[in-house]
């Protein structure tokens, strides 16, 4: 039989205390849910990457059905739009998702797709290129995005990251909002240029069954490293992979292509741009 301590048993110091550094004790718990937080953001991120293009496109369609939209060249977005319709029609099979191409009077060089099929492309960009063959890369490529149903996708898993954070945080905590706003941002970012690297390649198949060859796209990309070189592109396409890498990676498809003739842009489009006439490559 064990015996009765004699009196009350005295407890150790520092029972109440630990001896570890409260700060030390904090950065462990942060750094612990920063992981798990990461961890669970990957792992809904990829659920939303995999249901998305499973909702249907009407849906999307009709929730942008009313997207206000100025068209200040008309011509111009018809030549935009019976070119992005040539270059789906020479796929095996056309694409299924319909797409609707307008033109902004904005200098930024830049192209986009969003939701519903839309894909705009703006003035500036018409004045880094000179042939249709580099407006058809870019044009292309965001046809690229939208068949694969990559708006969809960004919204779904934008969507879910903000709601997760919300409801760690409470909604009202703008630090740690941040702090962990940021590793989930961090943690979606190579999902787009996946989806760029993606799109790429898909521009280039669709250039290749259009005209019979890929030459003239990488013309907006080398555009895109001249004005990088000066600094005026440093906060542009950061989610995507590196400019002279997408170069690479295209210029990759054109040495067995030989030196083919590039095709002027349409009028309606020249006509907007800085150049008198396309020059000759």
């Amino acid at each position: 039989m064990t015996p009765l301590p004699d009196g009350n048993p005295r407890l150790p110091e520092h029972i109440n205390n630990p001896p570890q550094n409260a700060l030390l004790e904090f950065g462990s718990l942060v750094a612990m849910v920063g992981l798990v937080m990461a961890g669970l953001t990957l792992l809904l991120v990829l659920l939303a990457g995999l249901l998305a293009p499973h909702i249907p496109f009407r849906w999307e369609a009709a929730a942008v059905s009313d997207l206000p939209l100025e068209a200040p060249w008309p011509q111009a977005d018809a030549a935009l739009n019976q070119l992005a319709d040539e270059l789906m029609a020479s796929m095996d099979p056309p694409p299924a998702i319909p797409v609707q191409v307008r033109l902004l009077d904005m200098q930024t060089p830049n192209a986009f797709a969003t939701l519903g099929g839309h894909v705009l492309i703006t003035r500036g960009l018409l004045e880094t290129i000179t042939s249709e063959n580099g407006l058809a890369m870019v044009l292309a490529h965001e046809i690229g995005h939208i068949q694969h149903r990559d708006p969809i996708a960004v919204l779904s898993r934008s969507a879910v990251i903000g709601l997760l954070w919300a409801a760690v945080t409470g909604g009202d905590n703008f630090a740690m909002q941040t702090l962990f706003g940021q590793s989930g941002g961090l943690t979606a970012l190579s999902f787009n240029r996946d989806m760029e690297r993606r799109a790429d390649q898909y521009a280039l198949d669709m250039l290749v069954a259009h005209y019979g060859h890929a030459q003239g796209a990488d013309e907006f990309f080398l555009s895109i490293v001249a004005d990088h070189e000066t600094g005026s592109w440093q906060t542009l396409f950061q989610s995507h992979p590196l400019t002279r890498e997408r170069i690479k990676a295209l210029q990759q498809a054109l040495p067995a292509q030989g030196e083919e003739e590039l095709r002027p842009l349409a009028p309606a489009l020249r006509e907007l741009t800085r150049q008198d006439s396309p020059e000759e490559h």
